[in-house]
C-alpha cells in the first residue's frame, strides 16, 4: 500500500509487500486445525451469503482492474478477501457444492498454478515480440495454448518429480538457481544485445561506440564513446556531442575520407557539447567538467581546423542558448570553423516493428513511414530557436531533417535495410544516405 505509487514494481513482486496475502489463508488454516469447532457455529445462511460476497470481490476484481490500476495496494484485498470468504464457506455452501465442485472447476483448479506461470509467460513474450501490439484474438490463442501446457506439465511434470525425494529436489533448485543467474546476467547487461545487433546488421548496421585507438588519443578525457577515422594521422576535424553525434558519424566519415581529412566523435550521453559553469542548473560535476576540458584541449590543438557540434533538441531555453553561443565564440576566437548539425527527428514508433520474422514476430509495420504531424511538436520548436541563433551567430549548418522527411512523410525504407535502428538513432545505412549531401 505504501509503496504502490513510490516503487510498484518492488510491491509487485516483492515477498515483503505480498505476505499478507499469504498470511491471510494461513490464519484461517491454524483456525480450521486448531479450532474446528469455531466452523461448526456458522450458520449454513451465513456461508452461502459469504461465498456469494466471495465470488462477487472476485468477479468485481476480475472486471475492474486493468493496467493501469494500482495493483496489489488496496485493490489486491478484492481476490484475497474473496478467496478466503469462499474458504470459510467450505464445501457446505451451496455455490462450493454446485459450482466450485463441478469436475470442470477442479480440474481448473489442479492445473491452476502451472496455467498461472504458463499464461503470463506466453501474454508476456507475445507482447514482447509484438512490439506491445497485441490483438485479442492472438492474446485468446495463447490463453488456450497456455491451459494445454499447464495439463502437460501437472501430467508429465508435477506428477513426476513431486515425490521423488531430496535428489530431485536438489537437482530442481540447481536449475532454478541457473535460471536465476541467467534472468539477472541479461537484467545487468540491459538485455540480451547480441539479439537486437544481429537483426540491426541485416537492416542497415548500428555503428560501434568505441575505437581503441581513439580511446588512446582522447585518454584522458575518459569519454564515454569515441570514434576515429585513422589513428595514425593528426585531426582535422572533430565531431562532439551527446549520443546523437552517433547519427552524424557514419555519414561524415565516409564524406571526410573522400577528401582525406581524419575525424573524430568524441562524447558522453546526456552532455551537450557547451562550455557550461560550475552553477548552472544542467551541470553535471563528471561529464560537464570533462566536456569543458575537452572544448579547451581541442580549441588548443592547432592541427584540428573544423568542430562539428550536435545534440539532442530539448527544450531550447536562455541557458542553453548562452551555453552554445559561449562554446561557438570561443573556438571561433582560436581559429576554429564551426557547423552545427540539426539531429533527425525522433520517430513516434520503434522501426523493429517495419522488420517481419515470421511466424514468431509478425510484420507489424508494413508502411514504415513516419507522419509528419506525428512528430513531436518540441522538435520543431527546438528546431527554429536554433536556427535563430545559428544565424545571429553566422555559422554553417547541415540539416538532417530536410534528408529524411518531405512535406508529409518520412519513409523509413531505404535500399539495404532501414533508416532508423531505433527511435531516435539512425541504422549506418541510415546515416550515409542522410549525410551524402553533406560536402555540396
Amino acid at each position: 500500500i505504501f509503496t504502490i505509487t513510490s516503487n510498484p514494481i518492488m510491491a509487485f513482486y516483492s515477498p515483503l509487500s505480498r505476505v499478507w496475502e499469504l498470511i491471510v489463508g494461513s490464519l484461517w488454516a491454524c483456525i480450521v486445525l486448531y479450532k474446528p469447532e469455531f466452523i461448526k457455529r456458522f450458520h449454513i445462511n451465513t456461508l452461502n451469503f459469504l461465498s456469494v460476497i466471495g465470488l462477487l470481490l472476485i468477479v468485481l476484481a476480475t472486471i475492474f482492474l486493468d493496467n493501469k490500476s494500482k495493483f496489489p495496494g488496496w485493490y489486491a484485498l478484492l481476490p484475497t478477501v474473496g478467496a478466503l470468504f469462499l474458504i470459510i464457506a467450505n464445501e457446505r455452501s451451496s455455490i462450493n457444492q454446485n459450482f466450485l465442485s463441478n469436475s470442470v472447476m477442479v480440474w481448473i483448479g489442479i492445473i491452476s498454478y502451472p496455467l498461472y506461470l504458463w499464461h503470463w509467460t506466453l501474454l508476456s513474450f507475445g507482447q514482447v515480440i509484438s512490439a506491445s501490439t497485441l490483438t485479442s484474438f492472438y492474446k485468446v490463442i495463447l490463453i488456450i495454448v497456455s491451459v494445454g501446457l499447464a495439463y502437460l506439465t501437472h501430467r508429465y511434470w508435477e506428477n513426476l518429480l513431486r515425490y521423488k525425494g531430496k535428489k530431485v529436489t536438489v537437482l530442481l533448485i540447481a536449475l532454478m538457481g541457473l535460471i536465476g543467474y541467467q534472468g539477472w546476467s541479461a537484467y545487468v547487461r540491459d538485455g540480451l544485445d547480441f539479439r537486437h545487433k544481429k537483426i540491426l546488421d541485416l537492416q542497415g548496421g548500428r555503428p560501434a561506440q568505441t575505437d581503441k585507438g581513439c580511446l588512446i588519443k582522447f585518454q584522458q578525457y575518459d569519454p564515454n564513446f569515441c570514434r576515429l577515422s585513422k589513428e595514425n594521422k593528426d585531426l582535422d576535424i572533430v565531431l562532439i556531442g551527446d549520443s546523437i553525434a552517433h547519427n552524424s558519424y557514419s555519414g561524415l566519415e565516409v564524406k571526410y575520407e573522400q577528401l582525406g581529412k581524419n575525424l573524430a566523435m568524441v562524447g558522453w550521453p546526456g552532455q551537450e557539447p557547451t562550455i557550461k559553469e560550475s552553477d548552472d542548473a544542467n551541470y553535471a560535476p563528471v561529464t560537464s567538467q570533462r566536456m569543458n576540458e575537452l572544448i579547451t584541449g581541442l580549441a588548443q590543438d592547432k592541427n584540428i581546423k573544423t568542430i562539428l557540434l550536435t545534440m539532442r533538441q530539448p527544450e531550447i531555453n536562455s541557458l542553453i542558448k548562452i551555453q552554445l553561443e559561449r562554446t561557438i565564440e570561443y573556438f571561433e576566437k582560436n581559429g576554429k570553423q564551426v557547423i552545427f548539425i540539426y539531429p533527425p527527428p525522433s520517430l513516434s514508433f520503434e522501426p523493429i516493428g517495419c522488420i517481419g520474422m515470421p511466424p514468431i514476430r509478425p510484420l507489424l509495420n508494413a508502411e514504415c513511414v513516419q507522419k509528419v504531424q506525428e512528430i513531436d511538436p518540441q522538435y520543431y520548436i527546438g528546431r527554429v530557436e536554433l536556427q535563430k541563433l545559428a544565424v545571429a551567430l553566422n555559422i554553417p549548418t547541415y540539416d538532417t531533417y530536410s534528408q529524411i522527411c518531405d512535406a508529409s512523410n518520412c519513409p523509413l525504407r531505404i535500399d539495404g535495410g532501414l533508416l532508423y535502428r531505433d527511435k531516435a538513432y539512425l541504422t549506418v545505412i541510415g546515416s550515409e544516405k542522410v549525410f551524402s549531401k553533406f560536402l555540396e
